[in-house]
């Protein structure tokens, strides 16, 4: 069973930096791969025994970090899952789903690599750090265990803020339970009452929401394509973000 963990990230400057140059690049990669791959598919999709895949694309990314410096600074295993996203995108398109999109600028802003490439060593009771390949250690906010062995590893830019989730392997799915079954219901005091008589609650985030509604309003005020209407849909998203990671954190501890 897979189990993820997401934790605030702290580069210092320098790797910030880096750290944006791969989403660049790797978004780069992807789209180019993208653009072969739809060209191709549109072209001799009606001929027979003609295909590209991730094998043959694979093999390009090794010609193109031979050429270019700028691609070979990327870690290699941060360009192979770009290829293995677009891969599993179009298996998905020909099994029934819609035809992939591009990646664009802020959107899955992200590098992943695989676990065994990375390493995570816990700092004291609050903070851990995580090796990235060819830039060291980082450190994070260890705001809980992470658990089972890390398969993959992916930093995030989220609202100018960087992250870190690591995709663990926690063992076999639990069995059928003898125990009865527990019937839960939703409610306001409590967010979750438990037909044993036990209730669970969520963090208050009425403050949060309340603050999210004033920049709201705020941010209905200002110009469009103004500096203070970017800085201010920035403060917004930044505030819609946290109340997301309260109430992630909350429910999946």
């Amino acid at each position: 069973m897979h189990r993820g963990f997401r934790f605030r990230l702290y580069p210092t400057p320098a790797q910030a930096e880096t750290l944006g140059q791969w989403v660049g690049v790797t978004r780069l990669v992807y789209n180019l791969a993208f653009e072969q791959r739809r060209d191709f598919w549109r072209q001799f999709r009606a001929c027979e025994g003609r295909s590209i895949g991730l094998a043959s694309q694979g093999r390009e990314l090794t010609a193109l970090r031979a050429v270019y410096d700028w691609i070979a600074a990327v870690p290699q295993s941060a360009l192979e899952a770009a290829l293995n996203d677009l891969d599993k995108a179009f298996a998905a398109f020909f099994g029934g789903a819609g035809f992939p999109t591009p990646r664009r600028l802020g959107q899955n802003d992200s590098v992943r690599f695989r676990g065994r490439d990375t390493g995570v060593r816990r700092l004291n009771r609050h903070w851990g750090e995580v090796r990235v390949p060819k830039l060291g250690w980082m450190r994070f906010r260890m705001s809980r265990p992470i658990q089972g062995s890390v398969q993959t590893m992916t930093i995030r830019r989220d609202a100018g803020r960087w992250h870190v989730t690591f995709a663990c392997e926690v063992g076999a799915a639990p069995g059928s339970n003898p125990k009865p079954a527990i019937g839960i219901d939703r409610g306001v005091v409590n967010a979750i009452s438990l037909s044993n008589g036990e209730h669970v609650r969520l963090p208050d985030l009425s403050a949060l929401e309340k603050r999210r509604r004033r920049a709201q309003r705020v941010l209905a005020r200002r110009k469009r394509g103004s500096r203070r209407y970017a800085l201010q849909r920035k403060s917004l998203t930044r505030l819609a973000g946290k109340i997301g990671r309260v109430r992630s954190h909350a429910l999946h501890g």
